[in-house]
């Protein structure tokens, strides 16, 4: 069996964008995410592994000035359940910061691109100590 490594690079984007229906568009949407398959990720126009294929975004209404997924050691990879194999259960660390403090009643919206699953009441699955994670 072969072992695949991936690396997703996003920027954030410069100011708020609605996503609209786009007939011409690869996702059907004026905003997409283009997902693909290079030799060198370091160098995005190394030959291409795969076919390039598109997954609908989503509007940005309020720009964040920081977020990433941590680069994780091998301790903390075991340590917090991570695991990259298909169509099996996975705990993905996101970090972010907001331009607001939240209201303690406030509800915080996480998407993910069209078939990415997750429990409908996560609140029990998320760790948000920092002492805890790492």
């Amino acid at each position: 069996p072969a072992s695949y490594k991936f690396q997703l690079e996003g920027l954030n984007g410069a100011s708020t964008e609605e996503a609209e229906e786009e007939e011409n568009s690869p996702c059907g949407l004026t905003i997409c995410w283009q997902i693909q398959s290079v030799e060198n990720t370091a160098d995005i126009s190394s030959p291409q592994l795969d076919q390039t294929t598109f997954a609908k975004g989503f509007s940005i209404m309020t720009r964040m000035p920081a977020a990433t997924m941590p680069v994780l050691t091998e301790q903390q990879y075991v340590a917090t359940g991570r695991n990259d194999r298909p169509q099996q259960e996975n705990h993905l660390i996101f970090a972010f910061q907001l331009t607001e403090l939240l209201e303690r009643d406030s509800t915080l919206i996480l998407r993910g691109p069209v078939g990415f699953q997750f429990d409908e009441d996560c609140e029990a699955g998320i760790e948000k100590r920092a002492s805890q994670v790492f």
